[in-house]
Parts: structure tokens; sequence; C-alpha cells
């Protein structure tokens, strides 16, 4: 998951720029380097929002677990529809 949120957050974060320059009305490629810049930048926020989603969880659960609730519904794989898919043992 997290590399297919790296992946996608590098493209967004390319599209924010190439979407500033079609506003401006600059040519597309005009400065390279920052496709290159936010591509990374939007690959280093997609995977910090990630691993910050991933914590959030854990916290809940934790507190879940300290009143004596159940941990939330899914929580246990990310991937939404996953644990359809798992066998019983």
């Amino acid at each position: 998951m997290t590399l297919l949120s790296t992946l996608i957050g590098g493209v967004m974060g390319t599209g924010v720029h190439m979407f500033a320059n079609s506003v401006q009305k600059v040519p597309l490629s005009r400065k390279p380097w920052c496709h290159v810049g936010y591509f990374f930048f939007g690959m280093y926020a997609a995977n910090y929002c990630s691993k910050w989603e991933t914590a959030l969880l854990k916290e809940i659960n934790q507190a879940r677990a300290s009143q004596g609730q159940s941990p939330m519904v899914g929580s246990t794989v990310l991937l939404p529809g996953y644990n359809f898919l798992k066998k019983d043992e």
C-alpha cells in the first residue's frame, strides 16, 4: 500500500506543478526540474500520510482496548475487502 500511495503522491505532485503552469498560461514543461521536485515532495507527503494514518489507527485501537471495546472494524488490514478473502482457520 505504501508503494502505491507513494507513486500516486508523486503523480499528484507533478500534476500540481503542471496545473499551476497551465493556469499561468505558460508552457507545461517550463522549469522541468520543478516537475521532479514536486514529484518527490508528493511522494514524501503521501508516504508520511500513510504512516500517520497507520499510527493513528494503532492509537485508536489501544484507546478502545483500554476501555474494553473491540478494535475498529477492518483495522487489521488497511486494504478494503481483504478481510473477505481471508480463510478461517
